[in-house]
């Protein structure tokens, strides 16, 4: 089994791993930091199960759903940790948390990936996001573009853009097309934005650990 399960593990779980163990060993435990390493514990915790629930035959529809609710709803606390704004932020998370509820009990259902709930909760973190970057650009706060938490807050841009662009035309013919050899589209572009993601996570864990040093 432990063979097997190996056998099996890619690129993107790799990098999952990688930047959960090294987020365990070198993040300060401040708040920002804790929401994080909860971010990546549901990363980690959805690949393994749904790794053991592929090789078991188990469909993985509501593990994928809950566990993609808990990922995006985590960045936005995240956004409301670090942003003074903090009635507004907290208010987009109760309306995002309960329209997935609504989306998973009566909408797109428990079988399959709840691909609304995804795209609607990326949608929301970009939108407050961008707000913010505005404000700080009109206020002429650039010091807030070069900190590490800014670093941190893009870090899943990408990721949510990308996958929404692939989650939001549900298109099969699309998400199988060959963009090279025997890649697909769809694994194309995950595999782009998952490398972005972690590196920057990466990158923001490597300078939260020279920080801590100072």
């Amino acid at each position: 089994m432990e063979t097997k399960l190996w056998s099996y593990i890619n690129f993107t779980q790799l990098l999952v791993i990688v930047t959960f163990v090294r987020a365990m060993i070198y993040l300060p435990r401040n708040r920002p930091n804790r929401i994080l390493l909860a971010i990546l514990f549901v990363c980690i915790s959805n690949e393994v199960v749904s790794l053991i629930f592929m090789l078991k035959n188990i469909n993985n529809g509501l593990l994928t759903s809950v566990s993609m609710t808990l990922h995006n709803g985590l960045w936005l606390l995240l956004l409301n940790t670090l942003f003074d704004n903090k009635k507004t932020t907290l208010a987009i998370i109760y309306m995002f948390v309960g329209l997935a509820a609504a989306n998973l009990f009566i909408g797109e259902g428990t079988v399959n990936f709840n691909y609304n709930t995804f795209i609607f909760g990326a949608l929301l973190y970009l939108i407050v996001y961008i707000r913010e970057s505005f404000r700080q650009l009109q206020s002429e706060s650039f010091s807030f573009f070069e900190v590490n938490q800014f670093l941190l807050i893009s870090a899943p841009v990408l990721f949510f853009l990308g996958l929404s662009f692939i989650f939001g035309f549900r298109d099969y013919r699309l998400s199988v097309t060959k963009v090279y050899a025997d890649i697909h589209l769809y694994a194309f572009i995950g595999t782009i934005v998952n490398l972005v993601y972690y590196v920057l996570l990466n990158l923001y864990i490597h300078r939260e650990k020279k920080l801590s040093y100072v």
